[in-house]
C-alpha cells in the first residue's frame, strides 16, 4: 500500500542575516525574521506503509502532469501485484487523464480519505518529519538548493526507512473523550 500526496508551495527562502548562536542565559539561537524568496517548488511523494521507504520528486508545477509522473515511478518501482494507493480528495487526482491512466494500469487501486481527513494519509506524517528536519530551520539561495536538500532528505531516510506505528483506535477516541469533558 501506498500513501501518496504532494506538499505543496514549499518556499525557497534565504535569511538577510545570519543566526546568532546560543548565549549564556539564551537557550535558543535567534534567528532573523527577514528573508529573501526565491520562489516554490512542490514536493510530490509516495509512501510505502510497509517498509517506510519513500519514492518522491520535486517539481516547479502541482497539476496532474506531475502527479501522473509520480504514478509512472511507483508503476516502474513496483512492477508487481496489486498497487493500492490513498490519497486525498485533490481535484487533479480525479480528471480524466488520471482515470485514463488508472485503466491503463489496472493492478492500481485508489482509496480516498474521506474530506477534511488527510491526515490519515500517513504521508502527511512524512511530511510533517520533512518540514521539522529539513524545512524549519533551512535557508535556500535558489530552488535548485532547496530541491536539493529535500532529495537529500529522502534519500537518508530511505536508508533506514521503517514503516510507522500508526493507529487510531479506541484509545484515542477515549482520551479525545475525556479532553473535552
Amino acid at each position: 500500500m501506498l500513501c501518496l500526496d504532494e506538499k505543496p508551495s514549499i518556499q525557497a527562502i534565504s535569511r538577510k542575516h545570519a543566526d546568532l548562536g546560543m548565549r549564556l542565559g539564551h537557550p535558543i539561537a535567534y534567528r532573523e525574521f527577514e528573508y529573501v524568496r526565491h520562489g516554490v517548488m512542490h514536493l510530490f511523494a509516495a509512501f510505502n506503509v510497509r517498509t517506510g521507504r519513500v519514492l518522491a520528486d520535486v517539481q516547479k508545477e502541482k497539476t496532474r502532469v506531475e502527479f501522473i509522473e509520480l504514478l509512472e515511478r511507483c508503476a516502474w518501482h513496483y512492477r508487481q501485484g496489486p498497487v493500492h494507493c490513498v490519497l486525498d480528495n485533490a481535484s487533479y487526482h480525479s480528471t480524466d487523464e488520471v482515470k485514463r491512466w488508472l485503466a491503463a494500469h489496472p493492478r492500481f487501486a485508489f482509496h480516498f480519505t474521506p474530506k477534511h481527513a488527510s491526515w490519515l494519509n500517513q504521508v502527511e506524517c512524512w511530511f510533517s518529519i520533512i518540514s521539522k528536519k529539513v524545512l524549519r530551520r533551512g535557508s535556500f539561495d535558489d530552488k535548485k538548493a532547496l530541491a536539493k536538500a529535500l532529495l537529500d532528505y529522502v534519500a537518508h531516510w530511505n536508508e533506514t526507512a521503517h514503516p510507522f506505528a500508526w493507529a487510531y483506535g479506541k484509545e484515542f477516541i477515549h482520551e479525545r473523550a475525556s479532553l473535552s469533558a
